[in-house]
């Protein structure tokens, strides 16, 4: 159980890295109004609002880390649900304990 622990920590690290730096790529290219690096033709509506141009904005790097963004959570749900087995078989062990006792 404790692999799946270090294994999901060892991957936040680079995802939430890559979710970070991404965020600030954005964020600089909307601000230098670079629309040749942004990744696509934006419209006249995409130039005009922020959210949606960083939506839109470097598609592969989006999908590199959102493919780190899977990884991660599938991970994070995997100790999630070993924890949660955990504790029910705990539970279990330590209800039939105490029903002996009495």
């Amino acid at each position: 159980m404790m692999t799946i622990f270090k294994e999901r920590e060892s991957r936040f690290g680079p995802y939430s890295k890559a979710a970070e730096k991404l965020k600030i790529d954005k964020e600089k290219l909307w601000a230098t109004k670079a629309f040749g690096k942004w990744g696509f033709k934006p419209t006249e509506e995409d130039k005009a609002n922020k959210e949606l141009s960083l939506e839109k904005m470097l598609p592969k790097e989006t999908n590199n880390m959102q493919k780190l963004e899977n990884m991660f959570g599938y991970y994070n749900y995997q100790a999630f649900s070993e924890l949660t087995r955990k504790l029910d078989y705990d539970e279990h062990v330590y209800t039939s304990h105490f029903a002996q006792f009495s």
